[in-house]
């Protein structure tokens, strides 16, 4: 009997281990930008996976483009029920990734850089960027998101493909906290 309470306690512990936090802010601008802050209207682009490679967990290109394609249409449909969790909603839209930035708004681009999966935890590194109609850097950060739950999405978890979309998820609650401050604050635990 007392083996059976020794394991649960073991894996109790281990599950609210985690990986300490859904995002770590590696660089970002000295100051708050108050272009970002202020824009009447802000547009999300799907995440850029071109620069990843394809995870060891996918045996063929095509289960991972599939499952690529696949996140960057869910994340579009995430991205307005954050904002309206955000109080932005009326900000912020989605455009497919081939579209312009509309004259007066600003695009949201994050390119996956890195990817790494340890223990069923995804850590994503990301080049998070603001920018104007015309193409110009408002703001530029890099972060790395992991599959800690922070969305709406936590059951999908357990698998590769769910942990890669958790782990993007959390990049939009970063781009979140751009939009209301200009800035990325501390990661929270």
């Amino acid at each position: 009997m007392m083996r059976g309470r020794i394991a649960i306690l073991v894996v109790v512990s281990l599950a609210s281990t985690s990986c300490g936090y859904y995002y770590r802010t590696v660089v970002q601008p000295p100051t708050p930008v108050a272009a970002v802050a202020t824009a009447p209207a802000i547009f999300f682009y799907p995440p850029s996976f071109a620069l990843l490679a394809r995870p060891e967990a996918y045996t063929d290109d095509a289960s991972w483009q599939s499952d690529v394609a696949s996140i960057q249409a869910e994340w579009l449909e995430q991205v307005p029920a954050y904002a309206n969790d955000e109080g932005v909603a009326s900000r912020v839209f989605t455009l497919p990734a081939n579209m312009p930035v509309p004259a007066g708004a600003i695009g949201v681009q994050i390119t996956l850089m890195s990817m790494r999966d340890e223990h069923n935890v995804v850590y994503l590194m990301s080049d998070l960027r603001f920018v104007d109609s015309n193409g110009a850097v408002l703001f530029k950060s890099g972060v790395e998101a992991t599959s800690k739950i922070n969305g709406p999405m936590s059951w999908r978890g357990m698998s590769i493909d769910g942990r890669i979309a958790l782990a993007t998820w959390n990049l939009i609650t970063v781009a979140m906290k751009v939009i209301k401050t200009g800035r990325i604050e501390p990661s929270e635990d």
